[in-house]
Parts: C-alpha cells; sequence; structure tokens
C-alpha cells in the first residue's frame, strides 16, 4: 500500500512539472520574415518569475555585439553590452506574463512607449 501511494505522488509531481511550463518557454528559431531563411536558434526561458532568452546559435554569427550600445536599463548582465559575445548573452530579458503563452514588457523611451513581446499561438 505503501508503495501505491508513494508512486502516486511521484507520478503527480511528474505530471505536474511537465505540464506547468508555459508554451512560450523553449528553444525556438527566428526566422527572416522576407527570406524566411532561419537567422537564429534561441533558448527562451524563465527565472524569478521573468522571461528571459539568449541565442545558442547564429546564421554567420559575429562574435561580439559591436552594433550595440554601452548599455541598455535593466539588462541583466553588468558590463559594457557593445562588448559581449553574441552567443550566450540574454538579448530577451525581464519580460513579465500577461497570460498564459503571452509576455511582454513595456518601457517608456525618449521617443514614446516601445514594446517587447512573445507569444505562443499553435493555430
Amino acid at each position: 500500500m505503501k508503495k501505491i501511494i508513494l508512486t502516486f505522488f511521484v507520478v503527480s509531481a511528474v505530471c505536474g512539472i511537465c505540464f506547468a511550463a508555459d508554451p512560450a518557454e523553449g528553444f525556438w528559431l527566428s526566422i527572416d520574415e522576407q527570406s524566411g531563411i532561419v537567422t537564429a536558434g534561441w533558448e527562451v526561458y524563465q527565472e524569478e518569475g521573468k522571461l528571459y532568452g539568449r541565442i545558442l546559435s547564429m546564421r554567420a554569427a559575429p562574435r561580439l555585439a559591436d552594433r550595440c550600445r554601452d548599455s541598455y536599463p535593466g539588462f541583466p548582465i553588468t558590463g559594457k553590452v557593445n562588448e559581449m559575445p553574441v552567443i550566450g548573452t540574454p538579448w530577451i530579458y525581464g519580460l513579465t506574463m500577461n497570460k498564459i503563452g503571452e509576455w511582454r514588457k513595456r518601457k517608456m523611451g525618449r521617443f514614446g512607449r516601445r514594446q517587447q513581446q512573445i507569444w505562443a499561438d499553435f493555430e
């Protein structure tokens, strides 16, 4: 009887963990909308209730992000952004869940509101 109860709790815990992940999390490919060519492979993950994403592989990847500015508000890594490697740096950062499968980050910039969005649409 104890084995049955223990097995039930283990199976319940595993199922809960498997089905708890947000559909936006996982491994994704970004595709150039004009050419249809895959440009990068991304890992999108949650950390402390926020959504982050980093490039794992990239077609013709530059070594450093030298086309970026020195810093961005709220960037999760300290240091000069334009001296960081393109691959492995969290370029998507600090998004909050709007609803399951939809994450947003709004911020005020010099020229008004800007927004980052990620959503999972399986239609």
